[in-house]
C-alpha cells in the first residue's frame, strides 16, 4: 500500500472526509485535498517536474506556468506510456509529476498505479488533473495513492496556489 495512505487506519475515513468535501465549493474542496497531500510531500524548485497531457497546448501552458513559479526543469510527455518510459531512464530524478487523467495509451491513473507499485521512488508526489470532481473518481485516485487532485479548468492562480503548498 502506498505510504500516502498508511496514516489512515480505515479507508472509510477517507470516503467520509471526501464526501463532506464534495458538498463544499470546488475551491474549498481543493484546499482540503491539498492539505491532505502536502503534509508529507515537499519538493524543491530545483527538482525536475514531469507534466503529462495528451493535448499539446495544455502541456505547453502547464510547462510555462510551472516555470513561472520557479521550477526551471520542467519536462513533458504526451501520455502515460511516454511518461513511464521517461521515468525508467536514469537521466533525471523527478521530484513532482502533474498528469492529466484522461489520455490514450496509458491514462493518468494507470501511470499513478505503476509508479506506486513498480517505480523505484513509489512516494513521488503525483498531482492528477481531471475534468470532474465526482466522489467516485476522487476516491479512486486517493486509493491509488494520489498526492493531490486538480479539477479543470485550471487557472494560473489555482496552479500557483496548489504548487506553493508543496515547495520546501
Amino acid at each position: 500500500m502506498p505510504k500516502m495512505l498508511d496514516k489512515y487506519e480505515h479507508k472509510d475515513c477517507i470516503s467520509e472526509e471526501i464526501e463532506q468535501s464534495l458538498k463544499l465549493s470546488d475551491s474549498v474542496f481543493q484546499k482540503i485535498v491539498t492539505q491532505m497531500g502536502s503534509k508529507n510531500n515537499k519538493v524543491s524548485i530545483s527538482n525536475h517536474v514531469l507534466v503529462i497531457d495528451d493535448i499539446a497546448s495544455m502541456r505547453s501552458l502547464l510547462q510555462a506556468l510551472i516555470q513561472s513559479i520557479g521550477f526551471a526543469n520542467v519536462h513533458t510527455a504526451k501520455d502515460g506510456q511516454e511518461a513511464w518510459d521517461l521515468l525508467q531512464r536514469k537521466g533525471h530524478q523527478y521530484g513532482l509529476i502533474i498528469s492529466d487523467w484522461e489520455m490514450p495509451k496509458m491514462n493518468g491513473l494507470e501511470l499513478l498505479h505503476k509508479i506506486r507499485y513498480e517505480y523505484e521512488s513509489p512516494s513521488l508526489p503525483f498531482i492528477i488533473i481531471s475534468s470532474t470532481n465526482k466522489l467516485e473518481r476522487v476516491q479512486q485516485a486517493i486509493k491509488e495513492g494520489v498526492t493531490d487532485y486538480l479539477t479543470k479548468p485550471i487557472t494560473e492562480k489555482t496552479l500557483k496556489d496548489k504548487l506553493s503548498c508543496y515547495i520546501k
